[in-house]
């Protein structure tokens, strides 16, 4: 799993996780030195980045992308 590796990185406090297969972004934060799910976002949300202070609409994240039928 990639995600292990990240988690000794103390100076990261987001993680996202974006799916190839639908519009879906995790967010897990750390929280008392563990990450956590705080977020799932789909369509037509906004993905906030509390440790960057940014928020995104998922449409962007996923611009040009074809899920086919």
């Amino acid at each position: 799993m990639k995600f292990a590796p990240y988690q000794t990185i103390e100076s990261l406090q987001e993680y996202l996780l974006v799916s190839q297969w639908e519009q879906r972004v995790e967010v897990f934060r750390r929280r008392d030195r563990k990450f956590l799910l705080l977020q799932t976002y789909t369509t037509d949300e906004i993905v906030e980045l509390q440790s960057i202070n940014i928020e995104i609409p998922i449409a962007a994240i996923y611009e040009g992308v074809d899920f086919g039928s």
